[in-house]
């Protein structure tokens, strides 16, 4: 009887260090966010999985920033990562943008003064 208890607690133990009751938590831009050229992978995980950020565009990435106190490490060729936390996450980007020149009006000289 002893034997089959401490079989059935090991076996529980394996199971719940293996994340097979860990809860998945998902990455999502944040409300407002330009994700043109962005993509996330995974977009859901348990505590403590890689998400890789990757920004394909043509303009350069001003800043990145996830909610809480998640640390995000550069890579490198557009690519971001950190770690999950225990918690649902948004991403924040910002882009350098050229502001668009105004078109300078040109007179043209019509007749004689």
């Amino acid at each position: 009887m002893k034997t089959t208890i401490l079989s059935i607690l090991a076996l529980l133990l394996m199971t719940v260090t293996q994340g097979a009751w860990s809860q998945t938590h998902t990455v999502t831009f944040a409300d407002g966010n330009d994700s043109e050229g962005w993509t996330i992978s995974p977009t859901s995980g348990v505590e403590g999985t890689t998400v890789t950020v990757s920004y394909t565009g043509s303009h350069k990435v001003k800043s990145i920033a996830v909610t809480g106190q998640v640390s995000v490490t550069v890579n490198g060729d557009g690519k971001y990562s950190f770690q999950m936390p225990a918690s649902d996450v948004k991403v924040s980007t910002k882009l350098w943008r050229r502001p668009q020149l105004r078109q300078q009006r040109r007179w043209q000289h019509v007749g004689r003064r």
